[in-house]
């Protein structure tokens, strides 16, 4: 019972600490490189994904309701306003995206947009084998790419963690795995919310040359 307690518990900085020193080692985090040691790309490797910043808020949206820490009340527009405003928890959005933006060139990150990795899977998929120094096949290359397809990966129980649904710590009406395309936004966003969310986007893209991919109204 312990055991399975503790593979409910998100990995703390003392669990870290306890892990082997030998690499390789992979960290998972939804932190900004401003709440990461300042020296974190001397000598390790991070790869930083985004995407298009209207389905990340129909992503977070869903998510928050999946890991119900939020009532039912909020509906996808009030939540919109919350993310806009910077009233949910990772953001504020761009200044999160811009930190690692600026560090795109640095030897030791590599900085992917999802939709690349929808639109060429196999490239990029080459293209982090190729920054970690790996080398494939075309068999593994092919391998690894079934396996990565959205459909095996919403089967995959290493990621899709169903067992927070049979535990009660995510809620029954929804899965971890959701949909994994672009452009569902435009299912969520009226009119209203869609000319906030242009005027807000604008704002947010002045001064820096990061662009998402197929970004359009």
């Amino acid at each position: 019972m312990e055991g399975a307690k503790k593979a409910l518990i998100p990995m703390t900085f003392d669990d870290i600490l306890t892990m082997p020193t030998t690499s390789p080692r992979f960290i998972k985090t939804h932190l900004p490189l401003s709440l990461l040691p300042p020296t974190l790309l001397n000598n390790n490797k991070m790869v930083y994904i985004t995407r298009e910043p209207r389905d990340v808020v129909v992503s977070f949206y869903y998510h928050t309701k999946l890991m119900r820490i939020m009532n039912d009340e909020p509906d996808f527009k009030t939540f919109w306003k919350f993310f806009k405003n910077s009233e949910v928890i990772w953001a504020p959005f761009f200044q999160h995206v811009q930190e690692a933006w600026v560090q795109r060139n640095h030897p030791n990150l590599l900085f992917l947009f999802y939709e690349d990795l929808l639109n060429d899977l196999r490239g990029n998929v080459q293209r982090v084998a190729e920054f970690f120094g790996k080398s494939l096949t075309n068999e593994q290359l092919d391998e690894l790419c079934e396996h990565l397809t959205f459909d095996n990966f919403k089967k995959n129980k290493a990621v899709n963690l169903e067992d927070m649904i049979k535990t009660g710590v995510f809620s029954k009406d929804g899965a971890f795995i959701r949909q994994g395309k672009s452009g569902s936004w435009r299912d969520h966003f009226d009119p209203e919310m869609t000319l906030e969310a242009d005027r807000w986007i604008s704002e947010n893209l002045q001064n820096t040359d990061l662009r998402f991919p197929n970004m359009e109204s």
